[in-house]
């Protein structure tokens, strides 16, 4: 029953949070550069990852990381060398992930 007494925001925030758990595991001995964590927690936390199938966010966040690597290095210089995300960078980020979507659509959930 405490599933089904749940409103929308609610459940939305639970399944955001199976997402975040997931990005949060890291493999022992690959770290993971602080720009792209920045990327990768920025694109999490504003619902950008929102339609990747849980099963398949390790997958999705190993592409996003090569990805970004080939498509948008000037980016992720600017995410390394600031503090914090501004509205600016937030919006490019929000650009390239929804790119980069296009492009591994089996790993998003069908609407």
């Amino acid at each position: 029953q405490f599933g089904s007494d749940l409103d929308d925001a609610t459940k939305q925030q639970l399944e955001r949070g199976k997402r975040i758990v997931e990005i949060l595991k890291q493999g022992q001995y690959t770290p993971v550069p602080v720009e792209k964590q920045v990327a990768i927690l920025y694109s999490v936390i504003n619902g950008l990852f929102d339609n990747v199938k849980v099963e398949e966010i390790s997958k999705f966040e190993e592409k996003l990381h090569k990805y970004l690597d080939t498509n948008a290095k000037e980016l992720l210089t600017n995410l390394s060398g600031k503090d914090g995300v501004t509205d600016e960078l937030g919006e490019q980020l929000k650009k390239v992930v929804t790119e980069f979507k296009g492009t591994v659509e089996d790993l998003l959930i069908k609407e």
